[in-house]
């Protein structure tokens, strides 16, 4: 998200699509930066509003004339499958579970296309 103005935006929420603590990975208003460290004390955990079209969303400290970066959670393929309602049919056994476990950037909605679940 980015700030072009020069206030800072407290408590903008924010629409996201995966439940859990989100991590700050860049905030261009640190001090690193030579800016006046406001943020989000490196995350935010997801709360159970709606915003943006999201079922979740989260609450930030937006710096002023600033970039923030956040980061979801980490999800394994198996938890979004069931987060959409997508169950594996039996014969993938162990090998894909393991294999699938570690998948982390897949298109659910192309998987669901295919006649696998």
């Amino acid at each position: 998200m980015a700030n072009f103005t020069p206030v800072p935006r407290e408590a903008y929420r924010v629409g996201v699509p995966f439940a859990g603590q989100w991590s700050e990975v860049l905030n261009s208003d640190l001090s690193i930066y030579a800016g006046s460290n406001y943020g989000n004390s490196g995350g935010a955990l997801a709360e159970e509003t709606p915003s943006h079209g999201q079922a979740l969303s989260l609450v930030l400290n937006l710096p002023p004339l600033a970039v923030l970066m956040v980061r979801l959670p980490s999800v394994s393929l198996w938890s979004r499958l069931a987060m959409e309602g997508i169950e594996p049919v039996a014969w993938w056994g162990n090998l894909a579970s393991a294999q699938l476990a570690f998948v982390e950037d897949v298109d659910i909605s192309a998987l669901k296309s295919k006649s696998y679940f």
